[in-house]
């Protein structure tokens, strides 16, 4: 099975609050929101017999340029950036336990990204980066009986 999402966001600050009043981030983009997300993979099995399969899931996740605050800093914004992560594995039943030994990836090309910065130590001075994950490779072994 194929699957895909898309998410589109154009939200702005208003140039006045519900009071009428100005606004200091007037126009500016939404912290921590991208203009857009799309997200896109398949999900494939083939049995190689009545009792083994084999499996791969790839998927890739992307979102446009993100500022972190409201008030748009370009120091604490984020790039457009696109993550891939893949599923491969192989499954066989031996009486009533199913087996899967597999292993997964997550950022497999190691892209580097924020979520997040400025907001711990700007009281000190020291504004924060928080780095998204690196890339991740993990075995897996799962046993389910019936």
């Amino acid at each position: 099975s194929i699957f895909a999402d898309f998410a589109y966001t154009g939200g702005t600050f208003s140039d006045k609050d519900m009071k009428g009043n100005e606004q200091g981030n007037s126009g500016n983009h939404f912290g921590m929101t991208p203009q857009y997300t799309f997200d896109m993979g398949f999900n494939w099995k083939h049995p190689i017999s009545s009792n083994k399969t084999i499996y791969f899931y790839p998927s890739f996740y992307t979102q446009s340029k993100m500022f972190i605050d409201d008030n748009n800093t370009p120091e604490y914004a984020q790039s457009a950036y696109i993550i891939f992560n893949a599923n491969a594995g192989y499954m066989f039943t031996r009486g009533r336990a199913t087996y899967d030994i597999g292993i997964y990836g997550r950022n497999i090309t190691n892209s580097k990204y924020l979520t997040d910065a400025g907001n711990g130590g700007e009281v000190l001075g020291l504004p924060t980066y928080e780095i998204g994950y690196p890339a991740t490779i993990n075995l897996s072994f799962r046993v389910q009986w019936k």
